[in-house]
């Protein structure tokens, strides 16, 4: 059986219950690398060999890219089903993803970029490796903010469903069945419907009556010479 759901409601609480479990959890995930990290010396943090050196190319064009994907979006989402599955709506998600990650690497250099001398004036040398490594690492990052998007979309979507479960519930329990049901004596057919339905039963169907429609009827057998 398939439910029309005509609106969706959410909890406040179930929202942001999800989003800080899901926030909470990606800092214990980050807190040893980023320990270890904190534990190498400026000099050795500085220094660039040639296998490490990263390629000076532009990551504009893979910003552009996951604009686009993001702008496509909400078309797909509005496309009818594929064969009674959602499919268009399945690739909105995906392309939701990627046009999330795609801009990281060119948002965190030009971020890095800006705020590295007013990082190292005011909190030091530590700020500034901080901010070199946000521009140095776009495409790190990139994979980590992918990671997140789909734990956060995982998260909602598993609270949504068990939401929306709890209603179908409610909503089977409570839902009503009408039709009509015609109400005779026992093997009235084969007696021609001679004998009518008893008094007793007629007050009983009577105490019904703020529930149910009665409508009383008689039926006559005729036959034709």
């Amino acid at each position: 059986m398939r439910v029309q759901v005509e609106t969706l409601s959410l909890d406040i609480w179930e929202i942001v219950l999800s989003f800080g479990v899901t926030v909470f959890i990606s800092v214990l995930a980050a807190y040893q690398p980023a320990r270890e990290a904190m534990q190498v010396s400026p000099k050795e943090a500085l220094e660039i060999s040639q296998l490490g050196m990263r390629p000076r190319k532009s990551p504009k064009q893979l910003a552009l890219t996951g604009i686009l994907c993001i702008a496509l979006v909400w078309p797909l989402s509005r496309l009818p089903a594929v064969l009674e599955m959602p499919l268009p709506g399945y690739l909105s998600i995906l392309l939701l993803f990627v046009g999330f990650s795609l801009p990281v690497p060119w948002t965190l250099e030009h971020i890095g970029h800006a705020l590295s001398t007013m990082l190292q004036k005011l909190a030091g040398i530590p700020a500034y490796l901080a901010s070199r490594y946000l521009r140095d690492g776009g495409t790190r990052t990139a994979v980590s903010v992918g990671a997140l998007i789909t734990a956060v979309a995982l998260f909602t979507s598993l609270v949504i469903m068990i939401y929306s479960f709890r209603r179908t519930v409610e909503f089977w329990t409570y839902q009503t069945i009408r039709g009509d049901l015609f109400l005779t004596t026992k093997m009235g057919g084969i007696n021609q419907f001679r004998y009518p339905i008893s008094q007793e039963v007629i007050k009983g169907l009577e105490s019904f009556k703020d529930q149910v429609d009665i409508v009383p009827n008689r039926r006559f057998f005729l036959t034709y010479a």
